[in-house]
C-alpha cells in the first residue's frame, strides 16, 4: 500500500518539528526539513537542513544545504523481480535574493548516489555509486501573499536525475490549495505528475505540505499508479 510506504517515514518526520532552539525571539537563520514519497513499487525518505549565512531566512544572502535520502524501488526484467536500495547525498552552496513579490534561489554542488540491486543487474544504467554535480533553482511567491505559486527544478549528474515541479494555490485561513504537475527521472525511468496540495501554514514556525495524484511512467522500471507525498519543516 502507498499510504503504509509513507507511514514508515513518520518518525522522522515528526523529530523533525522537535528540534531547533528556543529563546528570545530573533530572526531565524535555519530551515529543518523532512518528508516521504511514494508510489506503487517505490518509496523515498529523506532529510535536510538549509542555513541561511545572514542570520534570517527572509533576507538576501548566501544559503547552504545538505540533504540525505534512502529509497526502494523494484522492477521485473526478463530474468525476474530486482529490488533496489538507493542512498544519496548532496551538500550545495548558493544564493537568495529576495524580490517584492518572489523570492529566487539558485544553488550549485555535490551529488552522490548508490543503487544497491538484489539480484544484481549488470545491464543497468543506475548500477553502483557514482557523484556528480547538482544544480538546484527555486522561484517562490512572498509567504504572506494569499496566491501562491512556485517553481522549484533540479539536475544531478550522478544519474541525470532531474526534478521540476510547479505549483499553484490559493490559501484559504492558513491552508495553502491547489494543483500541482511534476516531471520527475533519471538515465533509467521518466515519470510525470499531475494532483494537488495542500500546505497548512497555521503551525508556524513548523510547516507541513502534502500532496496527492497520479504518476505516469514512460518506461518499465515501474507501473503507473496514484502518489502520495509529505514534507514538514521547521525555522529556527
Amino acid at each position: 500500500m502507498i499510504i503504509s510506504k509513507v507511514l514508515k517515514y513518520i518518525p522522522i518526520m515528526t523529530a523533525a518539528c522537535f528540534i531547533g532552539f528556543s529563546g528570545a525571539a530573533q530572526a531565524d537563520s535555519t530551515i529543518l526539513f523532512a518528508g516521504a514519497d511514494a508510489r506503487e513499487e517505490s518509496d523515498v525518505g529523506y532529510v535536510g537542513l538549509s542555513y541561511h549565512y545572514s542570520g534570517d531566512i527572509l533576507s538576501d544572502g548566501l544559503i547552504v544545504r545538505t540533504s540525505a535520502s534512502r529509497s526502494n524501488y523494484e522492477y521485473k526484467t526478463n530474468f525476474g523481480e530486482t529490488d533496489a536500495d538507493v542512498v544519496g547525498f548532496e551538500l550545495m552552496v548558493g544564493y537568495q535574493k529576495v524580490m517584492q513579490s518572489f523570492t529566487a534561489r539558485g544553488l550549485i554542488g555535490l551529488d552522490y548516489e548508490d543503487h544497491d540491486f538484489s539480484p544484481d543487474n549488470i545491464f543497468d544504467d543506475n548500477r553502483g555509486s557514482d557523484t556528480g554535480v547538482k544544480v538546484r533553482a527555486e522561484l517562490e511567491s512572498d509567504f504572506s501573499s494569499p496566491n501562491y505559486a512556485s517553481v522549484f527544478a533540479s539536475y544531478g549528474t550522478a544519474k541525470d536525475r532531474y526534478w521540476l515541479r510547479l505549483r499553484g494555490g490559493r490559501e484559504f485561513s492558513g491552508f495553502v490549495v491547489g494543483p500541482e504537475v511534476a516531471f520527475l527521472g533519471d538515465q533509467e525511468y521518466d515519470e510525470q505528475r499531475l494532483g494537488f496540495f495542500l500546505t497548512v501554514k497555521k503551525l508556524i514556525p513548523v510547516s507541513l505540505s502534502v500532496s496527492a495524484g497520479y504518476a505516469d511512467l514512460d518506461t518499465d522500471r515501474g507501473e503507473s499508479s496514484p502518489y502520495l507525498a509529505f514534507e514538514v519543516s521547521k525555522t529556527f
